[in-house]
C-alpha cells in the first residue's frame, strides 16, 4: 500500500499544486460570518457546530448563538439546559456540553480570553487537532494545517494514497504532506480554508466534480481512473439498531407525560416521552401490553402504534413507534413523568426523533 511518505512531492509540484487550490478557492470562495472575523470565539463555535453539521443548516445556529451569548463570559454563565435547548436540532448533543465546559474552564484559567497557542487550544474539551488547527490558523494565523474527513479524501484521491485514512499513521503522514504544501509564505488561513472547501464542495464522495476541480491535472486518482475507490477504509462501522417504544400519556389540565432520560446515555438529560425499549427487534402488541401492565400497573384493552419514525445518528439506528394511552389511571402516574405544558416545550430540550413525533402525529392540546 502507498503512504504519504513514500509520494515523492518536489518543491517546484508544491508550489504548483498550492497555488492552484488556492487560486481556485478564491475564485469561487463562498461568504459566511465566520470566514469575516478573527475572533477565536466566533471561530470555535463556528468550528464545534459545523463538526457533524451542514453549513447550510448550521449558519442560523451560529448566528442566534452569538447573538445570545456574544462572548466567553457570556457562555460560562449559560445554564446547561437552556443551552441544550438552544442547540436543539443540530444533534451531537455532547458538543453542547463540552463548549460549556470549555468556556468555564477559560474563564477560569484564561481570564475569560481564548488561549492563543495550539497546544493550550488543543486542551479544551471537546477540541480535537483538526480543530485546534482550524482556530489557531483563522485566529492566530498559526501554521497548523486542517485535516478532517474532507481533507482526508481529496489528499487520498490527490496523491494516490491507497493507506487506509482511518488509521493514525496516515492521518499523520497525510498532515505532514499537508505541512509541505503550506509554505512560510503562504497564508495559513487561507490555505486551511481552501483545501476544507476543495473537500467539501468538489472532492466529495459520490460523484465529485472532476471537471471544475482546480487541481484535477496533478490528481492522481483522476489520472489512474481510481476515484471511486479512494479513500480506502479499513473497517466499516456497523450501526446498532434500537427500537423504541413511545407513549403519548395525557394527564391533567391537558398536560401530558414527559420523561428525563439518563445522565449515562446518549441524548443524555434530555426530554422524552415514557419509553419501552426492545431488544433487537419490536416485540409483539400483546407482549407489550404484558410488559405496560407489569411496569406501569395499567393493562390498556387496545394498543395500536399511531405512527412510526427512524433516526440515524453515528453509530445507530433508531426505529421508533408511538402508542396514546389515554385513559391512563392518575394514581399510576410514575415518580419520574413530569406533567407537562405546551409552554413546557419551548424551554425542555427535546431530541430531534421526538419532535418529529410530536410535530408530525400529535395534536397536543
Amino acid at each position: 500500500m502507498k503512504i504519504p511518505e513514500e509520494i515523492p512531492l518536489e518543491k517546484k509540484q508544491a508550489k504548483q499544486i498550492r497555488i492552484a487550490i488556492i487560486e481556485g478557492y478564491t475564485a469561487h470562495a463562498r461568504s459566511f460570518p465566520w470566514k469575516e472575523t478573527q475572533d477565536p470565539y466566533k471561530i470555535w463555535l463556528s468550528e464545534i457546530i459545523l463538526q457533524q453539521t451542514r453549513t447550510e443548516q448550521g449558519l442560523p445556529y451560529y448566528l442566534k448563538i452569538t447573538q445570545k451569548y456574544p462572548d466567553i463570559p457570556s457562555l460560562a454563565k449559560a445554564k446547561e439546559e437552556p443551552f441544550l435547548k438552544d442547540w436543539e436540532g443540530l444533534g451531537y448533543y455532547s458538543r453542547a456540553r463540552n463548549m460549556l465546559a470549555a468556556a468555564r474552564y477559560m474563564m477560569e484559567h484564561h481570564q475569560g480570553t481564548f488561549p492563543n497557542t495550539y497546544e493550550e487550544i488543543l486542551a479544551l474539551k471537546g477540541v480535537g487537532p483538526y480543530t485546534a488547527a482550524a482556530i489557531a490558523s483563522f485566529a492566530f494565523g498559526l501554521r497548523y494545517p486542517v485535516v478532517d474527513g474532507n481533507v482526508l479524501r481529496l489528499f487520498s484521491r490527490l496523491f494516490g494514497i491507497t493507506a487506509p485514512v482511518d488509521v493514525a499513521s496516515t492521518v499523520r503522514a497525510i498532515r505532514y504532506i499537508a505541512c509541505t504544501l503550506m509554505d512560510d509564505k503562504t497564508d495559513p488561513a487561507i490555505f486551511n480554508q481552501a483545501i476544507m472547501d476543495l473537500g467539501a464542495s468538489v472532492c466529495t464522495p459520490k460523484q465529485p466534480k472532476c471537471t471544475i476541480c482546480p487541481v484535477r491535472k496533478y490528481c492522481r486518482a483522476y489520472r489512474d481512473q481510481l476515484i471511486d475507490l479512494l479513500p480506502v477504509k479499513s473497517k466499516t462501522l456497523k450501526k446498532k439498531s434500537l427500537y423504541y417504544n413511545y407513549f403519548y400519556i395525557p394527564g391533567h389540565s391537558g398536560t401530558f407525560a414527559l420523561t428525563q432520560r439518563d445522565s449515562t446515555a446518549f441524548w443524555k438529560k434530555m426530554y422524552q416521552f415514557p419509553l419501552l425499549e426492545d431488544n433487537g427487534k419490536y416485540s409483539t402488541i400483546s407482549y407489550l401490553q404484558k410488559r405496560i401492565s407489569k411496569e406501569w400497573n395499567y393493562l390498556p384493552n387496545h394498543l395500536q402504534p399511531i405512527a412510526e419514525e427512524k433516526q440515524t445518528l453515528s453509530h445507530r439506528h433508531i426505529h421508533a413507534r408511538l402508542f396514546v394511552l389515554d385513559n391512563f389511571p392518575p394514581q399510576n402516574w410514575q415518580d419520574n413523568w413530569l406533567h407537562t405544558s405546551v409552554d413546557d416545550l419551548t424551554r425542555l430540550p427535546l431530541p430531534k426523533l421526538m419532535k418529529t413525533l410530536i410535530g408530525r402525529h400529535l395534536q397536543i392540546p
